[in-house]
Formats: structure tokens, C-alpha cells, sequence
């Protein structure tokens, strides 16, 4: 809204675009609380309460909007998203993805907090016993996981110079494709920045070539994405159940 007013005069302040980061990534976190209140307070199975979370949070969004898509927005937050650094080598857009990957490796390898986290996600039970306080890890998980998503919008708003509450709708399933073919358990537990990483390139790389056929179709791609992901969920578990068998004749034997 403050980029829409503002880019009625074409010029924005100098305040603005930070201050729109800092709304963005501030208003992600309250939305990961309110997630992780109703996992931790209410008893929610997770999956249930992101979708549903998600859809009231779309539908607030439609009707304050009416359902259509906020613009007129001034160039100048569009080119500052989308600039090069470095002398024009760098997109501004590649630093803030590998600040971000940066930071979650730094969480999950070298703080406490990764252990812990990957404990709840392996055995939330034995965690709990062993003291580990898991609400408040989930909680900060959320938080931290709403902080991103702000931080998302904020680079799909400069890409797309408007905004829509379903925009994003469309890769929700490339992000749950990407997450599994990183090699991250969709049961917890397991799992691997460089992973992920990998993926993303992977499957920006399939999304450019699909990019060069313009006559593909559009429901065709959400096919190759669904398929891709079930394809990729099989493997994981044929290999997970080889792995098991492997390891049994040994703890046997021991």
C-alpha cells in the first residue's frame, strides 16, 4: 500500500523500500507465531493448520484488495529488487538468496538450535524428555520460517511490480518438490542445506529450459511438477528402506 501511494508521484522516499523490508519480514514472523500458536497451543496437526492459516490469510487479503492485484507502483522499488551489483555482474536478488541460505546454515550447523531441531524432527517424544522446551522451538521455527515468507513477497513484489494474494499459489508445489528432492524428510529429521540448494538450481534449470517451448502448455507443467514430486517421494523410500535393510543384518550381528 505504501509503494502503491507513494508511486502515484513517481518518486519514492528514502525511507520507503527499507521500510517496506522491515514490514514484509515483520508482518511474515506475526503470521509464523500465529501458525506455530495453533500447532503448540491448540494441538493442530501442522499440515492442517499452514493450509489453513494460509487460505485465511489469502482471503483477508482478497477482501481488503476486493480480489484484484495492488499496483502503480514507482520504478524506482522495481529496479532497486531487480539491480546488479558488483559492476552489473551480481543480481541484488542472488545476494539476498545466498545471505538467506547462509543464515539457515549457520542455525543448523554451528548453533545449538540445529541439533535440537533436528532431534524434535527425528523423535519429538524423546525430545520432549530429554528437556528440550519444543514448543518454544517450534515457535521460533515458524517465526523464523514467516520471516522468509516476507521476505519472499518482497522479491516477488519488485518482480512483478504489483501484488495479488494468490501469487504465490504456484509454487507452493515447487517448493515442496524442492524441499524433498534436497533430500529433506518430509517426516523430520533429516535433511541438508547443500541440499536443498542443489535442487533449486536444478529445478530453475528444468523451469528454463521448459521456458525456451512456449507452446507448452501451462496444465502440462503443473503435470510435470506433480509427477516429478511423487517420482521423487518414491526414490526417497526405496532408498530409506534399502538403507534399513542394510543396517539390520549389522545391529544383528552386533
Amino acid at each position: 500500500v505504501l509503494l502503491a501511494l507513494t508511486g502515484e508521484t513517481g518518486n519514492l522516499p528514502a525511507y520507503a523500500i527499507p521500510l517496506v523490508f522491515l514490514l514484509g519480514i515483520g508482518i511474515g514472523a506475526a503470521f509464523g507465531l500465529f501458525n506455530s500458536l495453533l500447532i503448540t497451543r491448540f494441538g493442530i496437526p501442522a499440515i492442517l493448520a499452514t493450509l489453513g492459516a494460509g487460505e485465511l490469510y489469502a482471503g483477508i487479503s482478497m477482501a481488503m484488495t476486493d480480489g484484484a492485484a495492488v499496483s502503480r507502483f514507482s520504478s524506482d522499488f522495481s529496479m532497486t529488487v531487480n539491480s546488479r551489483v558488483f559492476g552489473g555482474t551480481i543480481p541484488v536478488q542472488t545476494l539476498i538468496f545466498t545471505a538467506g541460505v547462509l543464515l539457515v546454515w549457520v542455525l543448523l550447523s554451528r548453533t545449538t538450535y540445529g541439533p535440537k531441531l533436528y532431534l524434535l524432527g527425528t523423535n519429538p517424544v524423546a525430545a520432549r524428555f530429554s528437556g528440550l522446551k519444543t514448543n518454544a522451538l517450534l515457535t521460533r521455527t515458524y517465526v523464523l520460517s514467516g520471516m522468509f515468507a516476507g521476505l519472499a513477497g518482497f522479491v516477488m513484489l519488485g518482480n512483478y511490480n504489483s501484488a495479488r494474494a494468490d501469487y504465490g499459489t504456484v509454487y507452493t508445489l515447487q517448493s515442496i518438490m524442492i524441499v524433498i528432492m534436497g533430500g529433506v524428510s518430509p517426516f523430520g529429521g533429516k535433511g541438508r542445506v547443500s541440499g536443498v540448494v542443489l535442487a533449486v538450481i536444478l529445478v530453475q534449470l528444468l523451469q528454463t529450459g521448459i521456458n525456451r517451448f512456449p507452446q507448452i502448455n501451462s496444465f502440462f507443467i503443473f503435470l510435470l511438477w506433480g509427477s516429478a514430486l511423487l517420482l521423487v517421494m518414491v526414490l526417497n523410500l526405496f532408498t530409506g528402506d534399502r538403507a534399513l535393510k542394510r543396517k539390520k543384518p549389522m545391529l544383528a550381528g552386533n
